[in-house]
């Protein structure tokens, strides 16, 4: 099948696969499930960030990354403001649209737009030079290839 994925064929092609593997099939599979997980995802497009006693809303287009700091997700915004958010950030992986946004490492999820340069610190270390600046942006060694796949597209 290819994308966009049309509720209608993936149900006849679940049918087919029914038919031509019907004993091998697990009746214990959860077809609607998968049907789910194929659809589409939709994306933050904001944040409501809360400032004192007033709520402001960041547009997904101005933030520059996300990071984590004593246990607390911020969010960046490309004219360097800091805010709070109330999400870890595995959650906010999974929130964000994963062609704008890539988590380097266990504190950092940064943005396309963020991405400045990268420097080779040695062959299994990559070190990301982001704008607004952020220190010790230092991609896990297990994620420099999907990275840099992710940066060329």
């Amino acid at each position: 099948m290819l994308k966009p994925i049309e509720k209608s064929a993936l149900e006849k092609a679940i049918e087919k696969f029914k038919k031509r593997f019907k004993s091998d099939i697990n009746s214990g599979i959860d077809y609607a499930q998968i049907a789910a997980l194929l659809q589409p995802q939709n994306y933050k497009e904001r944040f409501l960030i809360k400032i004192g006693s007033k709520f402001k809303t960041i547009p997904m287009g101005e933030v520059a990354y996300f990071y984590v700091e004593d246990k607390i997700c911020h969010l960046r915004t490309k004219s360097n403001r800091s805010y709070p958010l109330d999400l870890s950030m595995t959650a906010l992986t999974t929130k964000v649209d994963p062609e704008q946004f890539f988590r380097i490492n266990r504190q950092l999820l940064v943005s396309h737009d963020a991405v400045q340069s990268l420097q080779y610190l040695s062959s299994s270390r990559v070190k990301v030079d982001l704008l607004p600046i952020y220190n010790d942006a230092i991609v896990a060694i297990e994620k420099i290839v999907p990275f840099k796949t992710w940066l060329d597209n």
